[in-house]
């Protein structure tokens, strides 16, 4: 079973179906929410390490996939209003947005980040195009 049909299981189909469907967009809207970030994929990664998912970010950068819940991306993001920002790029509610970012979150940050170094901020928009084309 997938995470998108645990969440589904979860949440019932409807939020799965609504997660996965948002998916691209949601890709889309964390591509321009980083770029514009202050401190861009280097103060995401700092935020991640802060709140809890150091372990996360060590894993996700090296190529391991780890899982990350909903509670722990919203804890973790939620104060520095990059979740507001991407649902609001991508049309979508901000729990949708968080749903989506535990499967997103891990192939932009390994995209962003390879190997624990950060992308400078005006390499982000270059980046974006093969991280979208894998993902759409």
């Amino acid at each position: 079973m997938g995470l998108l049909d645990e969440i589904s299981s979860l949440t019932g189909s409807n939020a799965g179906q609504d997660v996965q469907a948002a998916q691209p967009q949601v890709a889309k809207g964390m591509v321009q929410a980083l770029q514009n970030h202050p401190g861009g994929i280097a103060s995401v990664l700092g935020e991640l390490r802060e709140n809890g998912l150091g372990q996360h970010v060590d894993a996700w950068t090296s190529g391991n996939p780890q899982p990350a819940d909903p509670q722990q991306i919203q804890q973790a993001l939620g104060p520095s209003g990059l979740i507001d920002k991407i649902a609001q790029h991508a049309g979508v509610s901000p729990q949708v947005a968080t749903m989506a970012m535990t499967t997103l979150l891990p192939l932009v940050i390994r995209h962003f980040a390879p190997g624990g170094q950060p992308a400078p901020q005006s390499e982000i928009g270059g980046l974006a195009g093969g991280l979208l084309s894998k993902l759409l």
